[in-house]
């Protein structure tokens, strides 16, 4: 009797889909889009500031750039050549 009604049970097969590339917009890819602008206007808006630094001028007056290369120009050491002129 049992064996009976198993075999009378019938199990729908579930439908998939056509092709193993084609894919529901669901929740998590759009979360994963927003997260993903998100994270580059962040990786602009932090750019923005380090460009600036970078393209600025630090020096206010002509002065300041000739102090400046007075105080640091002996950091250049004049080095022999490898090779003496005979």
């Amino acid at each position: 009797m049992r064996l009976s009604r198993a075999l009378q049970k019938s199990i729908p097969l579930p439908r998939f889909s056509t092709s193993r590339l084609s894919r529901r917009d669901n929740m998590a890819e759009q979360e994963r889009a927003t997260f993903y602008y998100s994270n580059m206007f962040c990786v602009a808006i932090t750019a923005l500031p380090i460009a600036y630094l970078l393209k600025a001028n630090y020096w206010s007056s002509p002065e300041q750039e000739n102090l400046h290369f007075v105080l640091t120009h002996n950091e250049h050491h004049i080095k022999a050549p490898k090779q003496l002129p005979m």
